[in-house]
């Protein structure tokens, strides 16, 4: 019993490596689910007659409902059913489930909120730059980051450049060690060409960019490399971090979208989590609909910037320079 525990213990922890995430419907390891049922099981244990691991409410169902049968071949089994409880699974599935969870609550936290007019002189400010193709959702980021919900049912297209400014809620212990008061300053570009000269201004003093690109605009994953990215490198300062928000995710959700359209925006995904890997940004499957990850996204961005000894120092250095 105790092989079979830490034989049936590693085939978990190897299936559990690089298990995805998926956001549309929950997939668990196949480990996790009753051999009997399929189902994702609470009370693991293993029938000794063929060393298979069951759901025990399933099991015991099985047997109260078709007498001493095997589950696996149909036939009489020679003594009493007897089974143990699959300890080691149990710690896993209990374990699954807690990482579940945070995930859950990281999507939907709130990080951030918005400050008033005279507050926002009075601490240091990290400037971001929400950039990306004309539609693809980056003012309505914009609000939810600031209000945690879009207000307004219509958006109108941003002409030129829209600021707001926003508190940090919850730093990381080492973005906190020096009690900083960590205000974020996010400029929304408008997207169109005609108004593109005038947005590259805005690029010489940002921390950190936002590119954004959305699932149903299928030339706006392509547009980050060939437009936006080419114009941070010309524009933009040495240093920058940087994060990709793969927006209106939640339009995968839909139970009628045809395979056609599903393809469509799995296929921009796709693009957009290549160029995020071949420029070493982070890629977050956002939706300003639902808020799913968008004060995170944001935040850890923000923490990076503020955890850079460096680009912390410029950023103090910054604002010492505009109370002169």
């Amino acid at each position: 019993v105790f092989l079979l525990q830490m034989q049936l213990q590693m085939a978990v922890e190897k299936e559990l490596v690089d298990l995805p995430l998926n956001d549309v419907g929950t997939e668990y390891p196949k480990s996790f689910c009753c051999s009997l049922t399929g189902t994702l099981m609470s009370d693991p244990v293993i029938l000794i007659d063929n060393c298979l691991t069951y759901d025990r409410l399933s099991l015991e169902q099985w047997f109260n409902e078709n007498g001493n049968v095997s589950p696996v071949t149909q036939e009489p089994l020679s003594n009493i059913p007897q089974f143990i409880p699959n300890l080691a699974l149990k710690a896993q599935i209990d374990e699954y489930h807690q990482k579940q969870s945070k995930e859950q609550q990281k999507k939907f936290n709130r990080a951030f909120v918005s400050v008033s007019p005279t507050d926002k002189h009075t601490a240091t400010p990290i400037k971001l730059l929400l950039c990306g193709d004309c539609g693809v959702g980056k003012t309505s980021i914009k609000k939810f980051v600031e209000f945690a919900t879009d207000k307004t049912q219509t958006v109108q297209p941003t002409i030129g450049a829209d600021i707001c400014h926003v508190r940090l809620l919850h730093a990381s212990s080492s973005s906190a060690d020096h009690d900083r008061n960590i205000v974020v300053r996010i400029t929304d570009i408008c997207g169109q060409d005609t108004f593109r000269s005038v947005a590259r201004q805005l690029y010489r003093d940002v921390h950190g960019v936002i590119m954004v690109c959305s699932v149903d605009y299928a030339d706006s994953a392509h547009s980050l490399k060939t437009k936006w990215c080419d114009d941070i490198y010309e524009h933009g300062p040495d240093a920058v971090y940087g994060i990709v928000l793969i927006n209106k995710c939640d339009l995968l959700h839909d139970t009628r979208l045809s395979d056609e359209r599903r393809a469509q925006y799995e296929s921009v995904m796709r693009q957009a989590l290549q160029f995020a890997n071949a420029v070493g940004y982070a890629a977050y499957c956002t939706s300003a609909v639902t808020g799913e990850y968008l004060h995170c996204a944001v935040s850890e961005l923000t923490e990076r910037i503020a955890q850079d000894p460096m680009m912390w120092d410029n950023i103090q250095h910054e604002q010492r320079m505009q109370k002169q």
